[in-house]
């Protein structure tokens, strides 16, 4: 028999006199809970147990130890005059009532007396300490609630069936505990590993961050030691540069003096310069009395023989149509000015016969090439667009030429000869000074490469030489309907195909509004395409419709800039969008975007 009593010892004692009585024979153990007081009292009055030092909680523990002690004592004397048997089982717990639960279960106490008190008798089970214990504790204990020597309440235990329902319920709930406990025990584990990895990563970023910081800091330390060496090199810069500055001073001056005396040479040169004049003896002797076996060429201003002066190999012009001696003189005057690396160079003249002596150019026409489609193949694209800038170059210089201007007037592949490097001279430039009237006509009649409207038209001619290069094709009737690049010169870079198109049909277009003249840039552009095509456009010069280099750069109500061609081509096809956004267009007015173009003539 189990006894659980309240304090003080007289109530423990009126519960051990029932329980003798009512249970005789039986031994008796007294269940106690000991609660550790949250309070210690003192003078000044109750002072929490958390707050006190730990002597005086130490002393107040073995006060209440001793008073427990007593207690125990005192039952135990009871029991023994009463020649009962006993033992005690005692236990520690914030709440008495837990407690003894926990001592009920613990020893699968069966049977159980508990001192109730008044107010588990009154009926207030469900706030009561004792109604606690009554509905925790076991199923399989029987309670016995007394009060004052009275039975006030039986509780009695539950049939096995429910005893085993409880205990398979607990151990259930053990199991559940046991596997959640083992769960949670692999959880951690894995968090652990998982905290030690991520531990080991932080550790090793952190020793690569300690070594960037050394490099780091050592980088710092060199380049603090070069700006300090570049300082120091600075300052002798500076002072050097002091002194080359008083000493360019100096050069400027002398520079300025030395052009001053060249110019003033030049203008001496210029004054006595004189081509040599050959007599007619000189001239018969170099041509064998003007020998048809010396013939390289006739046309239909005169006749140009092959001969040897001033130990060189020259070309004698004898001319069929000319006016008085003095203006042949004032022309030469002019001639002897004409010094450009695209004109053949004229070495003397004759005026008894009435011819001019110009250098000897080994190398054939460009006639020869573009009258023979299989000879014209030798000639790649490069080479062509070569040969079109040195006439280019050439025809430039004779138009700019001041104060009279040098028309050529007669234009054609027979007037362009080529040298050994394959680089192209104009040549009978001085025929339209020596006689106004010739018209350009060659043996076979007027000339193919001849403006209609104007025999003066250099551009004109400029022009059809071009659309021949490019595509290969004579100049015959219809022949600018077709403008397809020849295949034969090899692959053609798109953009310097369509610009030399464009450019030759602009050239013959002389009526049009879109006619063009030779000018410096324009002579610069075709001398730089060959370097073009080995470098890579920037995309902001290259259409958006063409993907080609822009010539005309036109910015549409878009806000994008094309090509001029290309985007009146887009708008006349009935387009009223944009070709990079395909929204509507506000309007269809273009604006010539000039600073674009220029930004491009100077790439080129």
């Amino acid at each position: 028999l189990h006894l659980a009593s309240r304090k003080p010892a007289e109530k423990a004692a009126a519960l051990l006199r029932w329980s003798f009585g009512a249970f005789p024979g039986h031994e008796i153990c007294l269940l106690y809970v000991h609660r550790p007081s949250t309070v210690i009292p003192t003078l000044l009055g109750e002072l929490p147990a958390s707050g006190a030092n730990p002597e005086t909680l130490a002393a107040y523990r073995c006060h209440e130890r001793n008073e427990a002690l007593n207690l125990l004592s005192s039952c135990l004397t009871i029991c023994s005059r009463s020649r009962v048997s006993v033992r005690i089982l005692a236990t520690e717990a914030e709440e008495v009532q837990k407690g003894m639960v926990y001592l009920l279960k613990q020893h699968g106490i069966r049977k159980v007396v508990i001192g109730s008190s008044p107010e588990f008798m009154i009926g207030k089970r469900s706030s009561c300490k004792d109604c606690h214990a009554a509905r925790c504790a076991p199923s399989f204990c029987e309670m016995f609630f007394v009060n004052k020597t009275k039975l006030i309440w039986k509780r009695r235990a539950a049939s096995l069936l429910a005893q085993f329902a409880e205990l398979k319920s607990e151990l259930f709930n053990v199991i559940f505990q046991v596997k959640a406990s083992e769960s949670a025990h692999s959880l951690e584990i894995e968090l652990r590993k998982d905290a030690e990895e991520a531990l080991e990563v932080t550790l090793h970023e952190h020793k690569k961050l300690l070594e960037d910081r050394e490099k780091t800091e050592q980088q710092l330390q060199e380049i603090l030691l070069d700006i300090a060496v570049s300082d120091s090199r600075l300052r002798e810069a500076n002072r050097r540069c002091e002194e080359v500055s008083s000493e360019l001073k100096s050069v400027r001056s002398s520079i300025a003096a030395l052009r001053k005396e060249k110019q003033k040479l030049l203008q001496q040169k210029t004054e006595t310069s004189k081509f040599p004049e050959f007599s007619l003896t000189d001239v018969e002797a170099a041509t064998c009395d003007f020998s048809e076996c010396f013939v390289i060429g006739k046309g239909g201003n005169g006749i140009v023989y092959k001969g040897e002066m001033l130990n060189r190999t020259v070309a004698v012009k004898k001319l069929l149509h000319y006016n008085s001696q003095t203006d042949f003189i004032e022309v030469v005057r002019i001639l002897d000015k004409l010094r450009h690396p695209h004109l053949v160079e004229l070495v003397g003249i004759c005026p008894e016969a009435w011819s001019l002596v110009y250098e000897y150019l080994p190398g054939p026409s460009l006639h020869s090439y573009v009258s023979s489609s299989s000879k014209l193949a030798t000639l790649g694209w490069k080479s062509r667009v070569r040969i079109i800038a040195d006439i280019a170059s050439g025809l430039l210089f004779l138009h700019s030429f001041r104060p009279r201007i040098c028309a050529h007037g007669n234009l054609k592949p027979r007037n362009l000869l080529l040298d050994s490097n394959g680089r192209c001279k104009i040549s009978d430039y001085a025929d339209r000074m020596l006689s106004p009237s010739f018209g350009g006509a060659d043996s076979t009649g007027a000339s193919v490469y001849a403006d209609p409207e104007s025999q003066n038209s250099d551009i004109y001619s400029f022009g059809m030489i071009i659309l021949q290069l490019v595509t290969g094709k004579h100049t015959q009737k219809g022949f600018l309907s077709e403008v397809l690049p020849d295949s034969s010169a090899g692959e053609w870079p798109v953009y310097v195909a369509r610009r030399l198109v464009e450019l030759g049909l602009r050239f013959c277009n002389r009526s049009s509004r879109n006619s063009l003249d030779l000018t410096p840039s324009l002579v610069k552009e075709l001398k730089s395409m060959l370097a073009l095509a080995d470098q890579t456009v920037p995309s902001f010069f290259c259409c958006p419709i063409r993907h080609e280099l822009m010539y005309e750069p036109q910015v549409a109500a878009d806000g994008f800039t094309y090509e001029g061609e290309a985007i009146r081509g887009w708008l006349e096809s009935g387009h009223e969008t944009s070709p990079m956004t395909n929204l509507k267009l506000n309007h269809l007015n273009l604006i010539p975007n000039h600073d674009l173009r220029l930004a491009i003539q100077d790439w080129i």
